[in-house]
C-alpha cells in the first residue's frame, strides 16, 4: 500500500508540473471529463475536489488524483491542460458480468457469494484486482476451517469485451484433514478412552469416516473442549481448565494431531445451599426446584438446571426477566463450596399484545387458538413455553421462533413476537411396494392438514393390498368451537381376504361411516367418542368355525360406540424425541347392531431424548374383548399377534391359540412389550428422515377363559430402518426370536409402508 501511495504521488507531481504554466499559476477556466462511459460526468464531478476558478497546484492536483482513485470506479487517472481547460481522462474498471464456482462441493455458492460481497466482487458491481486477491484468500479460509487443508483455489478473469469481464473461480478441493490422532495431557481422573467419547472429534468412533467425526473443524475443537469442561465440572472439579492445545499437520496436510493439555484440579463438594434476595414465591416451593444437594459432588449441570427451574417458577409469577445468580464461596482447606442463590426478580410485567408473522397461508386465529399467554395479563413463563410448543405441535411450520421484547415507555409490558416459516401441509401421493403381509401393494392419498388456512383436516386415502383394500374419506374441524371441542367423520370401506395368511381364513366386505366428537380435558388430556355405523358382509373359505360362531356369517349390522382418553406430551407427532404418549380405548357394540361384545385396550409410550438427536421409547400394549348379553366376540375382532405391526421376529398373526387344523384363530386378550433405540444415519443429517433403530419385541394373545401367563410370552430383538419416503413412512426390519417355542413360525425380516398396512393387531 505504501508503494501504491508513492506512486500515485509521483504520478501527481509529474502531471502538476505538465499543467502547471511556465510562470505564474495555472487558474482552472474549465474542466472537461473524458472516458466516463457508465459512470455520469456529475458522479466524475462530484468526487473531484476542484471546480472552475480554482488554482491548481501540485498538491491539489495529488488530492484529485486521490479521490478519484479512492472512488473505485477508476484503473487510471490523467490530468491534462489545454491552454485554461483541465481535461480529466479516466479509464473505467471493467464490470463483472458473471461469477461462476467449479468444484465446489463442500460449500454453499449462496454463502460463499454472500463472503466474497464484503470484498466488492459481485455480479454487475466493478471489478478489482484487490477485491479478487480477498476473494481468493477468504476462500482458501473458509475451506481450511472445514478441514480441507489441500485446497487449491484458481480464479480465471476473461475479458468479455465492452468494459465486462467474467470471473471463473476453479477449485480443487483435494481430501478433508482425518484427525489421525487426538492426545489429553494432564488428565489422571480419567482415561483417554472416557475422555474421547465425550468429544465428538475423534478417530477411533464407529463409523467416523461416515459421520465426518473424523474431520477436523476449529469450531467444533471449541464445542469440544467446552464439552470437556462440562463433563470435569459435572463431576466436582470445580477448578479444571484447558491450559493449552496443540493441532499439528502432517506434511502431505492430510492428518490432523490434536493435543490438550488439562489441569483437573481438585473435586470439590457442596457445603452448604442459602437463597438471598427477594425470593417473591414461598421458599417451600423453592427448594423442591433444587437439583444440587450438600453433601454432593459440585455439579455445574445441577446448578444450571436449579437456576432454569427457579426463573420458571419466578417467571410464572410475571417476572420475565428474573435473575438468578449462583455464587459459589470456595474452601480450597477442605475441598468444598458454598452455594448462595441469589434472586433477583426485576419488575413484574405485562402482555401488551402478541404479534404473528410468516403465516401467509395460515390464518391468525388458527395460531392464536394455540396460545396459553393471553394478551393484556399477566406474563407467565411456563404458558408462553406452552403456547411455542403448541404452536409447533400443528405441523404446520418448519420453524417456530418467539421474542419478548420489552416496549419502552410503557413500565413495565412486552410483546409476544411469534415468527413462524410455513412448510407444504398438502399432499398428494401414489406409490407401489412391497409388504411382507400384503404382498404387492399400491397407495394413493390426497390429504390438506390446513384446509384454506383454517387448520381443517380433509383426506382420502385408499390402500390396495393382497390381504386388505381400504378407502376412506375422513374430515375434521379441530375448534368446532372456540374452547377446542372438535367435530369430525370418516366415510370407509374395507375388504379383507386372509387366505394368504398362516391364519384361518375368511373373506369380509366392510362398509360404514362414523362421526366423532373430541373434547380437550386440559392441556395434556383429550377425549373423543366415535359412534360408527358398520355393515359386514363375512364369507368363511376354508374357515372350520365352532358352531357358536357360525352367526357372524353373511351380512351384519353393527353400531360401536367407542371413547377415547388420550394423554399426549409428545414434542412432535412425526419424529418425537421426549414426552409420554397414553391412549385408553373402551368401545362397545350394542343394539340395535347384532353384535354385542365390550373392547378395552391400553396402550403407552415414552420417548427419552438422547445424545445426537437420538431417542429411546420403551412402550405396552394391553388388551381385552368380552363378550355380553350371552353373545360371543366376533371371530374377525378377535386379537392376533406376530408380525411388522406387533411382535416382529415371529409370522403375521401367528401368535396365539390355535384351531384344530393348527392355524392361529385369535384371542381375546393380548399383551404387547417394546422398545426401541433409534438415531440418525452416520453421515446423513437429521432432518433427511433416515432412522437406525434397536429394538426388542414381547408378546402373546390368549384365548377365552386364559389368565395372563408370563411363560407363553415370545420375545425377539433386531435392527432396522426408518424412512419417511414420500409415500409415506416404511420400515425395514431383521428380528431373530430370543423366547420361542417349538412349532412356532419366525420371520426374520418385515417390510411395512405406512403405520397401518396389514391391519390391525387384531
Amino acid at each position: 500500500m505504501s508503494g501504491y501511495r508513492a506512486a500515485l504521488t509521483a504520478m501527481a507531481m509529474v502531471v502538476g508540473l505538465l499543467c502547471a504554466p511556465v510562470a505564474g499559476a495555472f487558474t482552472v477556466e474549465e474542466i472537461v471529463i473524458r472516458g466516463s462511459q457508465r459512470i455520469e460526468e456529475g458522479t466524475v464531478r462530484n468526487y473531484l475536489p476542484l471546480s472552475p476558478g480554482e488554482e491548481l497546484t501540485p498538491e491539489a492536483s495529488q488530492r484529485a488524483i486521490h479521490a478519484l482513485y479512492d472512488t473505485g470506479f477508476f484503473g487510471d487517472v490523467r490530468l491534462l491542460r489545454e491552454d485554461g481547460t483541465l481535461i480529466v481522462e479516466v479509464d473505467e474498471k471493467p464490470v463483472v458480468s458473471k461469477l461462476t464456482f467449479s468444484g465446489m462441493e463442500e460449500l454453499e455458492k449462496e454463502q460463499v457469494r454472500k463472503a466474497l460481497r464484503s470484498f466488492g466482487l459481485e455480479e454487475r458491481k466493478m471489478f478489482s484486482r484487490s477485491g479478487l486477491r480477498r476473494a481468493v484468500l477468504e476462500l482458501e479460509r473458509q475451506y481450511h476451517a472445514q478441514g480441507f487443508y489441500s485446497v487449491e483455489v484458481d480464479a480465471d478473469v476473461q475479458e468479455t469485451g465492452e468494459g465486462e469481464v467474467r470471473v471463473a473461480f476453479r477449485i480443487d478441493e483435494g481430501e478433508a484433514a482425518r484427525i489421525a490422532q487426538v492426545q489429553f495431557v494432564g488428565n489422571k481422573r480419567f482415561p483417554d478412552s472416557v475422555l474421547r467419547q465425550q468429544v465428538a472429534l475423534t478417530s477411533q468412533a464407529a463409523f467416523s469416516f461416515l459421520s465426518g467425526r473424523d474431520r477436523y473443524s476449529r469450531q467444533q475443537l471449541r464445542g469440544d473442549l467446552e464439552s470437556l469442561r462440562s463433563y470435569y465440572m459435572d463431576r466436582g472439579h470445580l477448578r479444571f481448565r484447558v491450559e493449552s492445545t496443540q493441532v499439528q499437520l502432517s506434511p502431505n496436510r492430510r492428518h490432523i494431531f490434536i493435543t490438550i493439555n488439562m489441569r483437573e484440579g481438585a473435586k470439590y463438594r457442596v457445603s452448604e445451599i442459602s437463597l438471598s434476595g427477594p425470593t417473591v414465591v414461598p421458599e417451600d416451593e423453592i427448594w423442591p426446584l433444587v437439583e444440587i444437594q450438600e453433601g454432593e459432588l459440585f455439579s455445574r449441570s445441577k446448578v444450571q438446571g436449579s437456576v432454569e427451574s427457579i426463573s420458571e417458577r419466578i417467571g410464572d409469577e410475571g417476572f420475565a426477566f428474573a435473575n438468578i445468580n449462583p455464587i459459589p464461596q470456595v474452601n480450597e482447606d477442605d475441598k468444598t463450596v458454598a452455594l448462595t442463590l441469589r434472586l433477583d426478580p426485576g419488575r413484574r410485567v405485562n402482555v401488551r399484545r402478541a404479534e404473528i408473522g410468516g403465516n401467509d397461508r395460515t390464518q391468525d386465529r388458527v395460531v392464536r387458538r394455540e396460545f396459553r399467554q393471553m394478551e393484556a395479563s399477566r406474563y407467565q413463563t411456563s404458558k408462553v413455553e406452552r403456547s411455542k410448543q403448541r404452536t409447533n405441535q400443528l405441523g404446520y411450520f418448519k420453524d417456530v421462533n418467539l421474542e419478548t421484547p420489552s416496549v419502552e415507555g410503557s413500565g413495565g409490558a412486552l410483546d409476544l413476537d411469534l415468527s413462524v416459516t410455513e412448510r407444504s401441509t398438502g399432499q398428494f401421493q401414489v406409490g407401489a411396494g412391497f409388504s411382507d403381509v400384503e404382498g404387492l401393494l399400491f397407495t394413493g392419498s390426497i390429504r390438506q392438514r390446513n384446509l384454506f388456512g383454517t387448520g381443517q383436516r380433509l383426506s382420502l386415502q385408499a390402500n390396495i393390498g393382497g390381504v386388505s383394500q381400504r378407502l376412506n374419506l375422513s374430515y375434521t374441524e379441530p375448534y368446532f368451537t372456540v374452547d377446542g371441542i372438535s367435530l369430525g367423520g370418516d366415510v370407509f370401506y374395507s375388504r379383507r381376504d386372509t387366505e394368504r395368511l398362516d391364519v384361518f381364513r375368511f373373506t369380509q366386505d366392510r362398509q360404514g361411516l362414523a362421526p366423532r366428537m373430541g373434547f380437550p380435558l386440559n392441556e395434556w388430556w383429550r377425549d373423543q367418542i366415535r359412534l360408527a355405523f358398520e355393515r359386514t358382509d363375512t364369507e368363511a373359505g376354508t374357515l372350520a368355525l365352532d358352531p357358536e360362531q357360525d352367526q357372524f356369517l353373511g351380512t351384519q349390522n353393527h353400531v360401536k360406540l367407542r371413547n377415547t382418553l388420550t394423554y399426549d406430551s409428545r414434542d412432535s407427532p412425526i419424529f418425537p424425541r421426549d414426552g409420554l404418549f397414553t391412549e385408553l380405548q373402551t368401545m362397545v357394540a350394542m343394539p340395535p347392531g347384532d353384535t354385542r361384545y365390550f373392547e378395552t385396550s391400553l396402550e403407552t409410550r415414552a420417548f427419552f431424548p438422547l445424545l445426537d438427536a437420538s431417542t429411546w421409547t420403551i412402550g405396552g400394549e394391553l388388551g381385552r374383548l368380552q363378550g355380553f348379553a350371552g353373545e360371543e366376540v366376533p371371530f374377525f375382532e378377535r386379537f392376533f399377534l406376530g408380525g411388522s405391526q406387533s411382535v416382529r421376529g415371529f409370522d403375521t398373526f401367528s401368535l396365539g391359540p390355535e384351531d384344530n387344523d393348527g392355524d392361529p384363530k385369535g384371542g381375546v386378550t393380548k399383551v404387547v412389550g417394546n422398545t426401541e433405540l433409534i438415531f440418525p444415519i452416520p453421515g446423513t443429517e437429521a432432518s433427511t428422515g433416515f432412522r437406525w433403530a434397536f429394538f426388542a419385541d414381547t408378546g402373546w394373545v390368549y384365548g377365552d377363559g386364559e389368565a395372563i401367563d408370563p411363560s407363553e410370552l415370545r420375545a425377539a430383538v433386531g435392527a432396522g430402518l426408518r424412512w419417511r419416503s414420500p409415500m409415506g413412512p416404511l420400515r425395514f426390519d431383521f428380528a431373530f426370536p430370543v423366547i420361542k417355542k417349538s412349532g412356532d413360525n419366525t420371520r426374520l425380516f418385515n417390510f411395512t409402508v405406512g403405520t397401518s398396512i396389514g391391519g390391525r393387531a387384531r
